[in-house]
């Protein structure tokens, strides 16, 4: 049987990530939530969700790397961003932050891409720097910066509720 690795490398759809991580635990963990204490059996899976996370996360990044490193291919070209590309979004705190300013990312590929505008951009105050920075603050008569905080009042939430992220 193959190796992990050489199985991740043969991969061409996304969806054969699923039945990749489709495994049964140890025994020990069919009663164990925790190390010291047993509890009542029940089937555990990893969910379609963390897999996602696992593609997201790890083996994305980690084909990207390998990729780059064996100097295959153009950026268009590469199996990490197919990969992103073929996922759902993403969805968590930031990306729900996005979506209240009208932008509705389509893939894990899209929200990858947020997280990082935000992290390079909004996290480091760099706001005219970045054109949604821009948009944003010339759209925006009132912005209230506090350490630490970006706010800004939000026409699409309930009561004009500010968007806020807390670096």
């Amino acid at each position: 049987e193959p190796r992990p690795f050489a199985k991740i490398l043969a991969i061409e759809d996304v969806r054969e990530f699923y039945h990749l991580f489709d495994v049964e635990p140890h025994d020990y963990w069919r009663t164990h939530y925790r190390f010291d204490r047993a509890g009542d059996e029940r089937p555990k899976r990893i969910g379609r969700a963390m897999v996602q996370n696992l593609i997201i996360n790890v083996i994305a990044p980690f084909l990207f790397v390998y990729d780059e490193l064996r100097g295959a291919g153009d950026v268009e070209h590469r199996r990490s961003l197919r990969l992103l590309e073929a996922l759902p979004p993403e969805k968590n705190k930031i990306v729900r932050g996005w979506e209240r300013l009208g932008v509705e990312p389509d893939s894990a590929y899209r929200t990858q891409g947020l997280l990082q505008l935000k992290n390079e951009y909004c996290d480091q105050h760099r706001c005219l720097q970045c054109s949604i920075g821009c948009s944003i603050l010339h759209d925006s008569p009132t912005i209230l910066r506090e350490p630490g905080m970006i706010s800004w009042p939000n026409p699409v939430a309930p009561q004009n509720e500010p968007v806020l992220w807390t670096s």
